[in-house]
């Protein structure tokens, strides 16, 4: 998402998002939504499992849509997810927090 859908997204930024997976078939979207809002942000769909590159990219990306804003990131969770789906955003977030990837 970029542009005025993106624009959009931040413009009632609440500082929270809410970060997930979401797999169909040989698919996964990463995603990431305001947690208070209910707008997505950014979404990314892999062909493959995500590993930490995609999700340091991924978040990276997320930083710096909100530091072009001038945005403030106060936290960041793992939605709820229907036990349908699998879900392996505990893993991801879990060794890959926003705080610690390296942001250029």
């Amino acid at each position: 998402m970029r542009g005025a859908v993106l624009d959009w997204a931040l413009e009632t930024f609440s500082g929270y998002v809410a970060a997930a997976e979401l797999y169909e078939g040989p698919y996964c979207v990463l995603s990431a939504v305001d947690n208070r809002q209910y707008k997505r942000i950014l979404y990314e769909v892999l062909d493959h499992d995500p590993n930490h590159d995609d999700i340091a990219a991924f978040l990276g990306r997320l930083k710096t849509a909100l530091d072009e804003r001038t945005l403030t990131l106060k936290g960041i969770t793992r939605p709820m997810v229907r036990h349908s789906i699998p879900s392996r955003s505990a893993l991801f977030l879990g060794r890959c927090p926003i705080n610690s990837v390296p942001f250029m």
